[in-house]
């Protein structure tokens, strides 16, 4: 009786899978989710600024008119939508990536099993 981790009562098994994920993948899915999860909270603190300034319980810091933080604010939304879109797009192009992969992976497996 050998000692391989891979033979037990002398039949041999098949050794587990696993599942291998590049490092560039991690990035993407990394920079997209920190676009994404930033824009969102860029857009929820303008819209929040832009609703207490049109409540009138915004206080504005000294020197700054309420229609330059306003501006301000506004331009802070769009930016965060813009992120935010840009977040969703590359997580969108990240998915896309990974599924190619799989099914490249799977076609490799196939085509090594025809060959044998």
């Amino acid at each position: 009786m050998t000692n391989d981790p891979n033979q037990t009562f002398g039949r041999p098994q098949k050794a587990a899978k696993i599942t291998v994920v590049r490092f560039r993948e991690r990035v993407a899915d990394a920079v997209a989710a920190t676009c994404l999860l930033s824009g969102a909270g860029l857009f929820l603190f303008a819209r929040q600024s832009l609703t207490s300034l049109a409540k009138g319980t915004y206080l504005a810091p000294l020197g700054a008119t309420y229609v330059s933080r306003a501006e301000l604010h506004a331009m802070q939304s769009s930016i965060g939508l813009w992120l935010a879109a840009a977040g969703l797009a590359l997580a969108i192009g990240a998915a896309m990536s990974h599924s190619r992969a799989r099914r490249a992976k799977v076609q490799r497996a196939l085509a090594s099993a025809d060959a044998r």
